[in-house]
């Protein structure tokens, strides 16, 4: 991955109405960080997690292979080349994001405390987001 493949993913998403809110710290393990947005009246809201395990180390954001909406992590994104099939998967994904991604309102406040140097468990610390079928 590098920066560009950060900058079409981000402008791709705010093309959408999404709006970057913040970057959220690794999870130590298999997250290099996460991507939290929202729309411009703050709901709802999604994480995308970019996933940067390495063999003996967790990678940056900058250098993580891909990424997936937190809560529904058959929507993912893998950073291939810039200039092949990147811009069509990108397209796609963000499709994905928009059709599927329809989230409720339960809560607008995201856990810090689960993500700061915890790993992943089954009680996911983004329990919270709640996706639409």
């Amino acid at each position: 991955m590098s920066i560009k493949h950060l900058e079409l993913l981000r402008k791709a998403l705010e093309r959408k109405k999404w709006q970057f809110v913040q970057e959220l710290p690794s999870n130590g393990y298999e997250i290099s960080g996460y991507w939290e947005f929202a729309r411009p009246n703050g709901n709802p809201k999604f994480l995308l997690a970019f996933e940067g395990l390495d063999d003996m180390k967790t990678l940056t954001i900058e250098n993580a292979f891909g990424c997936h909406v937190v809560g529904q992590n058959e929507i993912g994104l893998y950073f291939g080349k810039v200039g092949k099939s990147f811009p069509q998967e990108l397209d796609k994904f963000i499709e994905e994001v928009l059709k599927k991604c329809h989230l409720t309102k339960r809560s607008s406040r995201i856990p810090l405390r689960g993500l700061l140097g915890q790993k992943h468990s089954a009680a996911s610390p983004f329990s919270h987001f709640a996706f639409a079928p």
